[in-house]
């Protein structure tokens, strides 16, 4: 609208130049000196009013556009904020029903016999229905941070942990689809010792202290990470602004 404005006072203004070129030169004093005068003093409002408008009609347009890209940048931001919040959720749970499987396997699963610790194959069934889930909950992760790198200021070393967590138990589940179906008819169990992967998993780490070269593969592979993934995201939490940005 005002761009149209100020075209039509330009319009206005070429139309009194052309009218006083084509008046003859009046004399002064006269009716014709007068009309020659108003003619001159509306394009000369006219000029100032265009002029005036264009001024007007650019900061509003500057002023729309930079409203229109701190919306966009406000929008970014929280979709950023959501994506890191429930990147470190998933995360988060993934690790809690990891730590649940290794519970529920050293209570229910793994029986005292004379001939060794057996594994009941019920319990066993059970908990790798969970630790199947959390695996695969790993792998979505380490993808969409693959896909949303942009948003985290260290994604590479957020996959990395991730696929780490994965690896880990993937090497656990392929343990489990291996020896599920060797169950000896004559116990109706396996024996923990025949499943390394499993023992390893459900050993404690609870010792004071240990030293790093005493940790198991859990600590160092799964916990470790972990731990790592939640710095990481709480750091860019702290840092509101997209990676990039000052």
């Amino acid at each position: 609208m005002t761009k149209r404005l100020a075209v039509l006072l330009g319009v206005l203004f070429a139309v009194c130049v052309g009218v006083l070129l084509a008046m003859p030169m009046p004399s002064p004093g006269s009716f014709a000196m007068e009309v020659a005068k108003a003619l001159l003093q509306l394009g000369v409002v006219a000029v100032a009013s265009a002029v005036v408008s264009l001024f007007v009609f650019e900061y509003q347009r500057q002023r729309q556009n930079e409203d229109k890209q701190r919306e966009l940048e406000r929008k970014a931001l929280e979709y950023r904020e959501d994506l890191l919040k429930g990147t470190l959720t998933r995360a988060m749970a993934a690790y809690s029903q990891t730590k649940k499987v290794r519970r529920l396997l050293r209570a229910r699963a793994v029986e005292i016999h004379s001939t060794g610790m057996l594994v009941a194959p019920d319990q066993y069934d059970a908990c790798f229905d969970l630790l199947n889930d959390a695996q695969l909950e790993l792998e979505n992760l380490a993808r969409d941070v693959r896909n949303s790198a942009p948003a985290f200021s260290s994604p590479g070393e957020l996959e990395k942990r991730l696929w780490s967590m994965e690896k880990y138990l993937s090497r656990i589940i392929t343990e489990y689809e291996q020896n599920r179906g060797r169950i000896p008819s004559e116990t109706g169990r396996l024996l923990l010792q025949d499943l390394p992967e499993l023992e390893r998993f459900i050993e404690s780490t609870s010792s004071k202290s240990p030293p790093a070269s005493a940790k198991g593969p859990f600590a160092s592979e799964v916990v470790g990470p972990y731990h790592d993934i939640q710095l990481e995201i709480r750091k860019d939490l702290l840092h509101p602004q997209l990676p990039g940005r000052v």
